[in-house]
């Protein structure tokens, strides 16, 4: 009776873990004037930065400047964890933990 007991506790911690991983996304973005552009455009550059359980301690720096050509040419900056990233991280018990980059220049670029 008391294995049933902790069984079912262990999977039902198990189920709510992974719906809790696996409903938010996350994405933060960056307006260099203030000014929101239009969603529509095409990234500059997109990449994903790795991390390494769950990122603890760890930071990945994008130099949007030179990617741009300079700090005025940057339009607005974005990072974002998909389901698919967190799929990842859940697969990998938090061990690897991706997250996607993007940068978007000015037309005058």
């Amino acid at each position: 009776m008391h294995r049933n007991v902790v069984t079912l506790t262990l999977r039902s911690l198990a189920v709510v873990f992974i719906a809790a991983s696996l409903t938010a996304c996350m994405k933060t973005t960056f307006y260099t004037d203030g000014n929101p552009i239009d969603d529509s455009q095409v990234a500059t550059r997109e990449d994903i930065s790795h991390y390494f359980i769950e990122g603890l301690g760890q930071r990945s720096d994008v130099n949007a400047a030179e990617i741009c050509g300079g700090a005025e040419n940057v339009a607005k900056v974005q990072t974002q964890r998909t389901f698919v990233n967190y799929l990842v991280s859940v697969i990998t018990f938090g061990f690897y933990t991706p997250q996607q980059y993007r940068v978007y220049c000015s037309a005058n670029r």
